[in-house]
């Protein structure tokens, strides 16, 4: 919990303003393991991740939409931790985004040529009678 109230300070934001409807979107840097060593990209039990306590006590309340992260999961795997899927989805109807590719934007952002905050789209791919899909996410600042 410390750690996204810690990540909203130093983006100049706070828990306010989050609101109903947005996408949360989570950069941890681990995606740099995906090219440069993927045994460690893909590894359970270090894939860093929100717990459950990140859901029921920050952002549940906020009816947020989407959660994403640039890790394969966003839920705390190697603490046995689901809160993004058994909370956020099941409860709270929400959808989870894994795997994107933030780092570009996030770079921007530490430089302020762009902004933290940007329409984020989800073009899915569609699947008849599915129940998940890939797709083409793009963050417009």
């Amino acid at each position: 919990v410390d750690d996204v109230l810690n990540a909203l300070d130093v983006q100049a934001l706070s828990m306010e303003d989050i609101t109903q409807g947005d996408a949360v979107l989570l950069y941890t840097g681990w995606s740099g393991f995906l090219d440069t060593d993927r045994s460690t990209f893909l590894d359970w039990d270090t894939t860093p991740g929100i717990g459950e306590a990140v859901i029921t006590e920050l952002l549940f309340r906020t009816n947020i939409t989407v959660i994403g992260s640039d890790t394969w999961g966003v839920d705390a795997l190697g603490a046995n931790e689901w809160g993004a899927h058994h909370i956020h989805m099941n409860c709270g109807g929400g959808f989870i985004h894994e795997a994107l590719n933030l780092r570009e934007w996030v770079m921007h952002a530490r430089t302020s040529i762009s902004p933290w905050i940007g329409a984020y789209v989800f073009q899915p791919l569609p699947v008849v009678g599915g129940v998940a899909s890939p797709g083409n996410p793009i963050v417009i600042v």
